[in-house]
């Protein structure tokens, strides 16, 4: 096994900022352009919607804060989270609501602690008068307040998106407004790649940084000196080193009336969207370290983080995965931007890692040491020990790193290559021990002795959470402080118990597959706490417009109900009762509402909309949920509008204080999704009272059954070969910050074949037998596999090739959530319609995820996107259904038409896409031709694998790849 080690002292990190010396113990850093005078604000982009991750639907992080009380005291409590983080500034985005500015005056009145605030305005029409007077209006109401930034006197005012009324003489005229009102404000817009502006690169688009070997073009200056504005934030990329210090050269050309304030990009866009971005590499801790220390070093007393999405998406707040890591590391850099000293008593330890790896990736494991204040000259040994699933250990990983000064925290990189555990491992379990040797007397003392981790999953082909888990060792409970354990049992449904055992109360007891949480544990989850008979199941209720609805149980009571806002009071309704009144779209036009219901399987559900006045009644059982979603298809306005039930695991319940005392078991049922994948590996973690983290050991669950499958090429244990490219790096270092395209540095000497279990292939199939509605494979399950959204015309068609099928018509699309595609080798299978054969000419364009297929008569040509391959032959479409197979190998194209081989491409370069795009389906027409597809589409399989002749003539033959 391949071992890596790197390790990155501040001295190598710093060789590029002689310009910028640290002074030492007592002495800040020598301030950069345009900040003498400006407090230390390490500022967040914030939307007061999102502070605790209650907007976004089935959240996949799980903040650490607790959500109770009032707007005021929720306010005040995500403040004094962000001030332990070492943010004390929120640049409101849209609204700055009262209760923040009072609960930043209640802060400053408890403790003396200054938490800033400035609006960030955005989505303003072209009139610069009437925003002008907006902006005057908000700072004449807070001209006493004394949370608002202020320069010499001066509001800081931010500005998000294009700034539509400053064009012309726009600024002047706002100006002469503030003038003539008496206020004074400082203009700030947020400008996508500042730094191509101000050096006079802007041939360069969004996300497209420098190129690699070419030195930063610094021009005349023209853009700074005609810009009217009093200065900017950034909203590009962490920037290379020589061009930040380009540009800190450019920007002293403006100190004295020009303010810069630097973006640091800790992280990925990673809300839970059906299109998920990444341009931005991050390398676990390396990004986050490298702006901070950057721009610390060159002087910068204020810079802001690329926040404005989510607070726990973007890792500034302490969640389920950043367990005050970030906070640490952004806390210790604040302090050295204040005074170069750190702000720790003791040494402080942040470990980074992927909480998924793919196959033929090296996995990274990483320390930042952050030193205390007075440090004492330490050698430091961190070891990570690698067990699997079964407690057998895989390695051990160690490196030793030095400190002498607390303005130094060593930095350490291990990497193992997985290749070799390729089908031997499901899950790693990862220990880490941190010792101390004395620099003079030479001693040795053990800080951590391994310490357990959250378990790393190992994927091939495919993985859906890319955030780093960042835990500070010191807020990790020691193995037998909180002992947990997870005993799912296979079915259509999971029956999982988690037990505690420790000397304090819990906060919260959570089941998490990877980094999606699957719901908390609560008192009543016990035996005794289901009556007999009875199951306790959430039920996700979604419906497409806005509407006053009941929900009634008969046989059963509804516990609660959870929709997404922004305060606890809005979001939750707590029973028992046998009915709800709510509106079903209250958020931003969320359109979903969760029920936790206790009852039996045949517990009538009785669903009535107020439609204008008219109701209309669903009535559907537990059991009819439980079995697959209910949908239905209302009119409303003359619109059809879909509605549907779908047993769901309670995602969000996750984010809210469900405390229990210090031991206890308890016991919940998660439905199987049928479009998630077989083989799922559980593990639970809690949240003690005094604020540490405690995980079990990993569960690994196959939920296959292993009778023969029906209709099925694969029987459920059987092993498959599989290509892997062994890359010789992580995940990060092939993402292409500038494209959807990865860098792709391999050859054919990289491939390697193993053989795993059919469970480990990415697999997910459209069967389009919903019938009704816009979404396929809903089963409410966030970052599921294989869910998409139909847009455009379109027809549900009650006989296709299997069941039902749906009709597409031009520009019609289904949109695949990007995350489920895989990112290499990979077969799509799918079967289309024509209403006659080839003879009479004509042609169709295919389109499903990469792959283009154009055909016309007696011809097929396939290209694939993200290589230079394509591939032309004859085929001969028959009348009725069609089945279409591509392969892609990473070496190969190949497509199949009815089982047959139509057309196959030369070797070409390995091509292992790692930025996600948005996959779409769809079939479109040639201009000018008549259609030989007519639009219907059944049978979508996406294998994230390279299926050879023989096993895609089966495909054809038997319907499809997995059994019923």
């Amino acid at each position: 096994m391949k071992l890596f080690t790197v390790v990155a002292p501040l001295a190598a990190a710093f060789a590029a900022l002689a310009c910028a010396p640290v002074c030492a113990q007592t002495c800040p850093f020598a301030p950069g352009p345009g900040q003498n005078n400006v407090p230390v604000i390490f500022w967040a982009h914030y939307m007061p919607q999102a502070p605790l991750s209650v907007m976004h639907v089935e959240t996949d992080v799980v903040p650490l804060v607790t959500q109770d009380g009032n707007a005021e005291k929720q306010a005040q409590r995500t403040m004094e989270a962000a001030l332990d983080s070492g943010i004390n500034g929120f640049q409101m985005l849209g609204c700055a609501p009262d209760e923040y500015f009072e609960a930043a005056k209640q802060i400053k009145a408890q403790s003396g602690r200054v938490f800033y605030i400035a609006p960030e305005w955005c989505d303003q029409d072209a009139d610069p008068v009437k925003n002008a007077n907006l902006i005057a209006d908000f700072a004449v109401k807070h001209a006493d307040d004394p949370c608002i930034a202020r320069v010499n006197g001066a509001q800081v005012h931010f500005f998000y998106g294009g700034v539509k009324w400053a064009a012309g003489d726009g600024l002047a005229k706002a100006r002469q407004v503030f003038k003539d009102r008496g206020v004074k404000v400082l203009l700030n817009p947020t400008i996508s790649c500042f730094d191509r502006l101000a050096l006079e690169r802007n041939d360069l688009a969004q996300h497209k940084p420098w190129p690699a070997l070419e030195a930063p073009h610094v021009g005349n200056g023209d853009w700074l000196k005609s810009l009217g504005w009093d200065g900017a934030t950034d909203f590009g990329v962490n920037l290379r080193t020589d061009v930040a210090l380009a540009l800190n050269e450019r920007l002293k050309e403006r100190a004295d009336s020009f303010t810069f304030y630097p973006d640091i990009w800790p992280g990925y866009d990673c809300s839970n969207r059906e299109f998920y971005a990444i341009h931005c590499r991050i390398q676990g801790l390396t990004s986050l370290r490298d702006g901070l220390r950057l721009w610390t070093g060159l002087g910068y007393k204020q810079m802001s983080f690329i926040t404005w999405n989510d607070m726990n998406e973007t890792m500034l707040m302490p969640s389920s995965r950043n367990v005050y890591g970030y906070a640490e590391m952004i806390r210790y850099c604040h302090q050295l931007a204040e005074n170069g000293q750190s702000p720790f008593d003791a040494p402080k330890f942040v470990v980074a890692y992927q909480p998924e790896a793919l196959l033929g990736d090296q996995a990274f494991f990483q320390c930042d040491i952050l030193p205390e204040h007075n440090t004492v000259s330490s050698d430091y040994v961190v070891s990570f020990r690698l067990d699997d699933q079964n407690g057998r250990t895989v390695t051990t990983l160690s490196s030793r790193a030095t400190t002498g000064s607390e303005n130094d925290d060593p930095f350490l990189e291990l990497r193992m290559d997985t290749t070799p555990l390729a089908g031997k491992t499901e899950v790693l379990v990862p220990y880490v021990t941190v010792r101390q040797f004395g620099h003079e007397s030479g001693e040795m003392r053990t800080l951590y002795s391994n310490l357990r981790l959250a378990p790393i999953r190992l994927r091939y082909n495919n993985v859906r959470f890319l955030r780093p888990m960042v835990i500070a060792l010191d807020r990790v409970a020691p193995d037998e402080t909180v002992a947990l354990s997870v005993k799912p049992a296979a079915g259509r449904t999971a029956s999982v118990s988690a037990s505690a055992n420790g000397p304090e109360p819990l906060k919260r007891l959570i089941l998490a597959e990877s980094q999606l949480s699957a719901g908390s544990f609560r008192a009543d989850d016990t035996l005794a706490g289901v009556p007999a008979g009875q199951i306790r199941q959430f039920v996700r209720i979604d419906i497409g417009a806005k509407t006053r609805c009941r929900l009634a149980v008969d046989g059963g009571v509804i516990d609660e109900r959870y929709t997404p806002y922004w305060t606890m009071d809005a979001c939750r309704t707590v029973g028992p009762a046998a009915s709800m009144d709510y509106d079903s779209q209250q958020n931003w036009g969320a359109s979903w509402n969760v029920f936790r219901i206790t009852g039996c399987p045949n517990t009538k559900i009785v669903l009535t909309l107020d439609v204008k006045g008219t109701p209309q009644t669903i009535a559907t059982s537990l059991a009819d949920v439980l079995a697959g979603n209910v949908r239905r298809t209302i009119q409303v306005g003359g619109k059809p509008v879909e509605v549907s039930l779908i047993a769901t695991t309670g995602t969000n319940e996750a984010n809210i204080d469900y405390p229990l005392p210090a031991s206890g078991a308890y016991q919940r049922t998660v439905p199987l999704s049928p479009y998630a994948e077989q083989v799922r590996v559980y593990h639970a973690y809690a949240l003690t009272a005094s604020g540490k983290v405690a995980y079990s050991l990993p569960v690994v669950l196959d939920s296959a059954s292993k009778a023969p499958a029906k209709n099925g090429v694969v029987a459920p244990g059987e092993r498959i070969p599989a290509p892997v490219v062994e890359t010789q790096g992580a995940f990060d270092d092939f993402v292409d910050d500038s494209a959807e395209e990865s860098r792709n540095p391999y050859g054919t000497s990289d491939l390697r074949s193993v053989d795993l279990p059919v469970g480990d292939i990415p697999y997910y199939r459209l069967a389009l037998d919903e019938g009704e509605g816009v979404a396929i494979n809903d089963a409410a399950v966030g970052h599921q596999y294989g869910y998409g959204r139909i847009e455009g015309p379109f027809e549900w068609l009650p006989s296709g090739w299997r069941g039902g099928c749906v009709k597409l018509s031009p520009p019609a699309l289904i949109r695949i959530r990007s995350t489920s595609w895989p990112y290499g080798a990979v077969t799509v299978s799918a079967r289309v319609r024509t209403p006659g054969g080839t003879s009479g000419g004509g042609a169709s364009i295919l389109s499903i995820g990469p792959f283009k297929a154009t055909f016309e008569a007696g011809k097929v040509t396939v290209a694939q996107r993200f290589t230079m391959l394509s591939a032309s032959g004859a085929v001969a479409l028959s009348p009725g259904w069609n089945h279409v197979a591509f392969v892609y190998d990473l070496s190969r194209l190949r497509v199949y038409v009815n089982g047959k081989l139509a057309a196959s491409s030369e070797t070409g370069t390995p091509v292992l896409q790692r930025t996600h795009w948005g996959p779409e389906i769809r079939i479109a027409q040639v201009a000018g031709q008549r259609a030989l597809l007519d639009g219907g589409i059944d049978q979508i399989e996406v294998i994230g694998c390279a299926l050879d002749g023989a096993s895609v003539s089966a495909l054809y033959a038997k319907g499809q790849w997995k059994g019923d």
